[in-house]
């Protein structure tokens, strides 16, 4: 028996996951790490005939010829059947002579078992093997920095494999740039998206084998109907079995058996055993999910966080820093930083959420400085709409039937959009609004129809 199940029992020591990296969430690792290993110890157990016996061993009038091995071959292929509504009168459930209206089972499904339980363990963790490559080691690689800046040498020294202080205050600031430039370019929107696409892959895996197994015992609701009581019908251990031969004479003659399936005694709680497991697989990857949804809507509240990973590191820091980073975060930075915090030590992320907020504080304000000489007015002629250029000449006045001298120079628009400016000058001079430059002139040099004409400018 331990040879039989050497490939299989390492499968079952959880203790090897203890210390491992967390990258997906628990309906992930249910399939993979429980069901998956489970599946396959029971494709195994099925085909051990030394612990449940022959699969298939018929009984048969004492005066045939039919050797026992070709009529147990033929009736394992073949099927055998029983009959859909329990006959009372007969000693045999679901077994005796054929009645009116009564329908017929056929059972075909056992020889199958073993193969498409193996085909399950191969299934259920293929969400995890997906995620893993879509992942592409994201998460290990930052992490792993964590765990050479976990201890530190008290003197400004380095001890063998322990980093010294200055050491590891570079390596913190070297991480924190790492995740703080993941946050500023939005890299961490796409890691997130895919677990979530993962997560609901995972959940119609579950779905799919749910029908994909009742579609295997028979569809209409078979499996998902399935009690104690009706599982017997499903899984009959007496059933019949008809053999056809030539006699001497070439007419066709009927030998009937009756077959013992010690197979479906295992097959019984198998199925029972994966429907409830099923059920629970389903809800606990549809709760993941809503999780998810709950998540994106409160992760910038602090209460939110206090269940979270976060909580160990929310008493670690301030009000402040506390504050300032989760009003920055988007939903998937909060996931990706979530996953980090739950595999690195706490003390030490500390540091680095600390240098993270500091990365923020100052990308706030040179965006605020940004803002402001953005919103700063330019030098602007304010007569005449027209960037002065810094060489040239004072306006000089000129006769009101002219434009100002001003007009020859580089047109700036964002000034012409205040024109005419207040009067403030004296009548006729230089600040006085000359005459030609009406409002329909304004409109004409805008559509490009104004010509230059020597220190004049006429309209055409």
């Amino acid at each position: 028996m331990n040879i039989l199940f050497s490939s299989v029992q390492g499968q079952f020591k959880f203790s090897k996951y203890i210390g491992k990296l967390n990258v997906d969430n628990g309906a992930l690792k249910l399939q993979y790490r429980f069901m998956a290993p489970l599946m396959l110890a029971a494709s195994i157990v099925v085909t051990a005939n030394q612990f449940i016996g022959h699969s298939m061993s018929c009984i048969q009038d004492s005066g045939s010829a039919i050797p026992e091995n070709v009529l147990n071959t033929y009736c394992f292929f073949i099927g055998t059947n029983t009959w859909k509504e329990d006959t009372s009168d007969f000693p045999h459930k679901g077994i005796g002579p054929a009645k009116k209206g009564v329908e017929v089972m056929k059972h075909l499904y056992y020889q199958w078992v073993p193969y498409y339980l193996f085909f399950l363990a191969l299934l259920f963790p293929s969400a995890h093997y997906i995620w893993k490559c879509i992942e592409q080691k994201i998460l290990v690689t930052i992490t792993s920095g964590f765990e050479c800046v976990k201890y530190a040498a008290i003197e400004d020294k380095p001890v063998g494999d322990v980093p010294s202080i200055s050491q590891r205050n570079e390596k913190i600031d070297s991480l924190a740039n790492i995740i703080w430039l993941r946050i500023k370019n939005n890299l961490n929107n796409s890691w997130t998206l895919k677990l979530i696409l993962a997560e609901i892959y995972a959940c119609g895996v579950n779905l799919f084998i749910f029908w994909l197994t009742d579609q295997f015992l028979g569809g209409n609701g078979t499996f998902l109907f399935m009690t104690i009581d009706s599982a017997v019908r499903v899984f009959p251990t007496e059933t019949s079995c008809t053999f056809y031969k030539y006699g001497p004479t070439g007419n066709i003659q009927n030998h009937d058996a009756f077959c013992i399936l010690a197979t479906n005694i295992v097959n019984y709680y198998i199925f029972l055993a994966l429907r409830m497991l099923l059920f629970i697989l389903i809800a606990v990857s549809a709760l993941a999910l809503v999780w998810r949804l709950f998540g994106a809507c409160m992760y910038p509240f602090v209460w939110f966080n206090r269940i979270t990973p976060f909580n160990n590191i929310n008493n670690l820091i301030d009000g402040d820093t506390r504050r300032t980073i989760f009003r920055t975060l988007n939903y998937c930075d909060w996931v990706f930083i979530n996953y980090v915090a739950e595999n690195v030590d706490g003390m030490t992320f500390r540091e680095v959420l600390l240098s993270i907020a500091t990365h923020i504080k100052i990308e706030n304000k040179n965006k605020q400085a940004d803002d402001e000489l953005k919103l700063q007015p330019s030098s602007h002629n304010q007569m005449s709409g027209y960037r002065v250029p810094e060489n040239a000449s004072a306006p000089v006045e000129s006769s009101v039937n002219y434009v100002h001298e001003s007009m020859k120079y580089e047109p700036d628009f964002a000034g012409l959009k205040n024109y005419p400016p207040k009067i403030t000058g004296k009548r006729g001079g230089p600040h006085c609004k000359p005459k030609m430059f009406t409002k329909f002139s304004l409109q004409k040099f805008r559509s490009g129809q104004m010509k230059h004409l020597g220190n004049k400018t006429s309209l055409f």
